[in-house]
């Protein structure tokens, strides 16, 4: 599916000056420039999640992965400095907007690391 993807990420580019792709794989995509993971508490995700009539094991799934980090670790791995990670908990879509537009014009760098919601886990 990624070769597909940044296949016809390639084909975008050239009619293009930037290509934006969204999405909970879109952090695979070996060559992004650069990489905006958004992040939300684990409790504002599930009230969200059960807003959008999810069951209880999707958003269980969900809520995990989102405690662990699972994909900023992942798009870490894959993409090192070029990762910024957001934490949206409390800001409204404008504001997050803003600070996306601030991310990709190289006025803001958000490090990989700085949100934590391992204490949702209660370990």
């Amino acid at each position: 599916m990624c070769s597909k993807v940044n296949e016809i990420i390639d084909n975008l580019k050239t009619k293009k000056d930037m290509v934006i792709v969204e999405g909970h794989l879109a952090h695979y995509c070996e060559e992004a420039d650069l990489v905006i993971v958004l992040r939300a508490h684990p409790s504002l995700l599930m009230k969200r999640l059960h807003a959008k009539g999810f069951n209880d094991a999707k958003v269980q799934e969900n809520i995990e992965a989102e405690a662990l980090d699972v994909c900023a670790f992942e798009a870490f791995q894959i993409h090192n400095d070029k990762v910024n990670e957001i934490d949206t908990s409390y800001k409204n879509p404008l504001e997050v907007r803003d600070l996306i537009i601030k991310v990709i014009n190289g006025e803001e760098h958000f490090l990989v690391g700085k949100v934590d919601f391992l204490d949702y886990l209660d370990l």
